[in-house]
């Protein structure tokens, strides 16, 4: 079970504006002598913006003992007590193949918004790796495709994460933990998964990816998972939940196909269609018939 400190008073030795900071020896990095997210910002020095969004800011920021990089998301409180992903990390055994949540610091660095700490990835994230291969791979006159080793390995990278989220499936509990409650992303997608390495080859068959961003989660109970018809990717929603707006865990695994679908066929952007009837077109068979049997 993860341990994790609540800071109750400003006598406590550990940072006083802290909710929850993962323990140092819980760390997805054992080589660490101590969490790089502890007493932030104190013992820390801004770095740069990373980017910007509806929702809030990440930047980066540089531990000045260790000189560890974290990543800070700052999103807006919106009356919670701590930001949606935040809900669900902070209790979820770590998995080699999920973006390690380290710390989260609610009501700050203003009681209106909230910081959630994780490991930085520095390459960054899929779709931005996937343009940079297309790149390098069009620079001659004879376009090529990305080695399908690659393709394997995020493959079996993300199949593993969602099978954790779903099943609680890992190399200690191979069959699965009977007592689990199945977690749905609801927003696989290759921005959504970070690069934590590119490994040591060549084709970067080994490199080490991140699932991350679980703001639209759900604990599924094959009930109450609809999906606001604003919320998501929809050109990566099952063809059935165009319909219901049912999200399960079946709609993360048709994302991850569709993950693998745009590294594979490079499609030059993604078709960015709002509407659910403009989703529906794309999942029909010549007969016009939707395809939803056998999902």
């Amino acid at each position: 079970m993860l341990r994790f400190f609540y800071c109750s008073s400003k006598t406590d030795r550990r940072p006083a504006n802290c909710q929850w900071v993962r323990d140092d020896t819980e760390l997805s990095a054992p080589s660490l002598q101590m969490n790089p997210a502890a007493a932030f910002p104190k013992d820390h020095i801004l770095v740069k913006r990373l980017g910007k969004g509806s929702e809030g800011v990440v930047d980066t920021w540089v531990n000045k003992k260790s000189g560890v990089v974290i990543a800070v998301k700052i999103t807006q409180s919106q009356g919670l007590e701590m930001p949606r992903e935040v809900q669900v990390l902070k209790d979820l055994p770590q998995h080699p193949s999920i973006l390690c949540l380290l710390a989260c610091y609610p009501k700050s660095p203003r009681p209106d918004l909230h910081s959630a700490i994780f490991d930085y990835c520095q390459v960054g994230d899929l779709w931005e790796l996937r343009e940079n291969l297309i790149r390098v791979l069009t620079q001659d006159s004879q376009k090529r495709d990305i080695m399908e080793s690659f393709l394997w390995a995020i493959y079996s990278q993300l199949a593993s994460a969602i099978a954790y989220l779903h099943e609680g499936i890992s190399d200690s509990n191979p069959g699965g933990v009977n007592t689990w409650k199945t977690i749905v992303h609801r927003d696989i997608k290759c921005e959504n998964i970070f690069i934590a390495n590119l490994g040591t080859r060549d084709d970067h068959s080994n490199l080490k990816i991140k699932l991350g961003d679980f703001g639209l989660y759900a604990v599924y109970d094959g009930k109450n998972n609809i999906m606001p018809s604003y919320w998501g990717t929809k050109v990566c929603w099952p063809p059935e939940q165009t319909i219901t707006r049912m999200a399960t865990p079946a709609s993360d695994v048709w994302a991850t196909g569709c993950v693998i679908h745009e590294l594979a066929l490079q499609p030059p952007q993604r078709n960015t269609a709002d509407s659910i009837p403009d989703c529906r077109t794309r999942h029909t068979s010549r007969s016009g018939k939707l395809l939803t049997t056998g999902l």
